[in-house]
């Protein structure tokens, strides 16, 4: 009846609204997620700032939405920025 398939059309457009939003806050927590690596090397040792850089590193900006890509490599710069600061910092330059 076209009360079931209006009904089947309704559910399909709310599954794909869903899973856009999800597809959106999963990208939103990988950029949040670079956006705090400058946070852990308050009070970490310059090895452990190190490790922190090499994995800001090791982001794999193809991981990203194409036309997300290029926000995802300025955020990593800013966030291995931040860190390389702090090693200066914690070597006392």
């Amino acid at each position: 009846t076209i009360k079931k398939e209006d009904d089947r059309k309704a559910i399909e457009k709310a599954a794909k609204e869903q899973a856009e939003r999800e597809r959106i806050e999963a990208i939103n927590v990988r950029f949040d997620a670079i956006k705090a690596l400058p946070l852990r090397a308050v009070n970490a040792t310059a090895a452990d700032i190190e490790a922190v850089i090499a994995e800001a590193q090791a982001i794999v900006l193809a991981t990203f939405p194409e036309e997300l890509q290029a926000a995802a490599k300025y955020e990593r710069q800013v966030a291995i920025n931040g860190l390389r600061a702090a090693l200066d910092r914690r070597h006392g330059r």
